[in-house]
């Protein structure tokens, strides 16, 4: 299986009869017209997470899309499939189960090619300073609470949110993951471009005991074999 970091949350996972595209928004994409059968996801609207440009390839056959039902313009040609939080379904030869987003929309783990990726869109613990801390209380509830689905689950890749805008705060979604989780890659996101944010978290103390096991593709078109 292969990890291909496009920008921000998005990446394309290429596995022996798959390729999976998660969250484009911006940067380079190119898909090739191989016969591959190619699953684009959607986690939610927001705009760095969602961009009509995937839908130049809805004509091409084995191509199919998975939005989360806030996501609108989709063509009448394009193979949609809508998910709403705790669905379970199968598009193109994938299994696709949803969590609920601690902001818009869903999280997806997918079972491909004896395959499991979790891309967490932005189900992610979004604790902030300036918040109150019955808000920040609240959002770590909900944030548990979701990922206590996937207890037990091995997890091959795991795609999560390191967001530096919350500062120290930023890590704290990212480690309970690692901590609760049976991941066995994770690939660091949603990090804005800021790779010394994520190279720091590696080195510090708090992500020692799994510090093996994240894999930092930093720079648009990093790529990884796993």
């Amino acid at each position: 299986m292969k990890a291909e970091y496009i920008f921000h949350s998005g990446f394309v996972v290429t596995t022996a009869a798959h390729r999976l595209v998660f969250d484009y928004f911006k940067g380079n994409l190119e898909i090739s017209d191989d016969g591959v059968t190619t699953v684009f996801f959607v986690s939610h609207h927001h705009e760095d997470h969602y961009n009509r440009a995937i839908f130049r390839y809805a004509s091409r056959p084995e191509t199919y899309y998975v939005l989360s039902r806030d996501v609108w313009g989709a063509p009448p040609e394009a193979a949609v499939t809508v998910a709403g939080p705790n669905d379970e379904f199968e598009v193109g030869g994938v299994r696709v189960r949803t969590l609920r987003s601690t902001d818009c929309g869903v999280a997806y783990l997918v079972e491909v090619d004896g395959k499991t990726v979790y891309h967490a869109g932005d189900l992610h613990l979004w604790t902030w300073d300036g918040a109150t801390a019955e808000q920040n209380r609240g959002m770590e509830i909900r944030f548990c609470r979701e990922l206590e689905k996937l207890r037990g689950t091995a997890i091959d890749a795991a795609f999560l949110p390191l967001d530096p805008r919350q500062e120290e705060s930023g890590g704290l979604g990212f480690d309970y993951a690692m901590r609760t989780l049976d991941i066995k890659h994770a690939f660091p996101m949603h990090f804005w471009g800021v790779g010394e944010y994520v190279t720091a978290f590696i080195g510090s103390e708090i992500s020692k005991p799994y510090r093996d096991r994240i894999i930092p593709l930093l720079n648009e078109g990093d790529s990884a074999e796993i």
